[in-house]
């Protein structure tokens, strides 16, 4: 799922077949307004139940930074030798494995930070933000764009899972990279309700964003339509 400029400003959505990407810093911007995590809310179940600390959301985004490029050049590079029945399964092997062995490394630096996941560490293998570049509707891209595309989706899962985890721990847990801060804090804050909650307040921030910029490339180009006819 993809917003045209248009669509952006008006709030809906469309699927289109073909993509135009321009090289370097402009794929990650485009990919940070083209975004599932706004578009269709993926990713968000493991920043509502996984993030309630910021060790948690640090463990997570690092794990997206490894994860989606990978999957995403991988797509670019399989898609047209891959039988879409046999998609499904090929990918979520792949996934699986990747998160595990990278999840072994980060155990073994710093112990204990996969483990806190609890279920959200292997749930990142299948989550939907991880898989949707396999979409067999997904527009096709070179692994140069695919790469770009998903440090853009890191980047703005980061944006997201970092403030819901500080606030949840904070107040959820009266404390602050492990440190007490001299307050229990409240317990309803560390359930996935209240994860999605936040989670819903940090899209509706960050979609008005979204709309303020379309709105005012719209007046934009039309001032300078205007300019040209004069």
């Amino acid at each position: 799922m993809n917003w045209t400029s248009a669509e952006r400003g008006a709030g809906t959505m469309t699927t289109r077949n073909s993509t135009r990407y321009v090289p370097g810093t402009a794929i990650m911007l485009d990919a940070m307004m083209d975004n599932p995590i706004v578009a269709g809310a993926a990713g968000l179940t493991l920043i509502a139940g996984g993030c309630v600390r910021m060790g948690n959301a640090l463990v997570l985004i690092l794990l997206m930074v490894l994860l989606l490029p990978l999957v995403g050049i991988l797509s670019a590079i399989e898609r047209e030798r891959i039988s879409p029945t046999l998609r499904p399964a090929f990918y979520c092997a792949v996934t699986a494995v990747t998160v595990f062995l990278f999840s072994l490394m980060i155990e073994g630096i710093a112990r204990g930070s996969v483990e806190n996941l609890g279920i959200y560490g292997p749930l990142l293998a299948v989550d939907s933000l991880v898989l949707c570049r396999t979409a067999e509707d997904s527009p096709y891209v070179t692994p140069r764009e695919a790469f770009w595309e998903a440090l853009g989706y890191a980047a703005v899962f980061a944006i997201i899972a970092l403030p819901a985890a500080l606030i949840r721990e904070i107040l959820g847990n009266g404390t602050l990279f492990g440190g007490f801060l001299g307050f229990g804090g409240f317990e309803a804050l560390r359930s996935p309700f209240a994860g999605f909650i936040i989670c819903g307040f940090a899209l509706a921030a960050y979609r008005a964003v979204i709309v303020h910029r379309s709105n005012m490339e719209q007046r934009s180009s039309r001032s300078a339509e205007g300019g040209r006819r004069q």
